[in-house]
């Protein structure tokens, strides 16, 4: 049985942060600080920002201020798939099968999501399945840490 705590461990209602530039970044950070020295619970969406850098960072200090957005992305800023939450659409893959070693599942559920990125996104060049392949693999590796 799946426990919904796994799958949805900032509640259902938890918008994504994902700022756009280190000011914003230093004023979630500011406001877990408030939170923290009130002795207030931080709320969700900050509590799950962070949880997101610090899993993705791999305890790599410099991938960590990466993550928090808290210096300016060097490279092209107007990527294809810029501002996509890619663990979301990883996790939308992994929803979709039972066994990862399924080939089979794992094709069906790429395209599944592919299309439905397609549907969804504003982003007009639609998500080939190696891309999202690759979102998927690395929300399953996130997971396991």
């Amino acid at each position: 049985m799946v426990n919904m705590k796994d799958l949805f461990p900032y509640g259902l209602e938890t918008p994504l942060l994902t700022p756009e530039d280190p000011d914003e970044a230093w004023g979630h950070l500011y406001s877990i600080k408030e939170y923290m020295q009130d002795g207030d619970p931080i709320p969700n969406d900050l509590a799950q920002w962070l949880d997101r850098a610090i899993t993705y960072a791999e305890k790599n200090p410099k991938e960590f201020i990466k993550q928090l957005g808290l210096v300016r992305r060097q490279g092209r800023l107007n990527s294809t798939y810029a501002g996509v939450d890619k663990m979301k659409w990883g996790r939308k893959v992994y929803l979709l099968i039972d066994d990862e070693r399924d080939r089979g599942q794992l094709t069906a559920a790429l395209k599944e999501v592919a299309s439905e990125f397609s549907e969804r996104s504003e982003n007009p060049v639609g998500l080939d399945e190696n891309r999202l392949r690759d979102w998927y693999k690395n929300y399953v590796t996130a997971r396991r840490c």
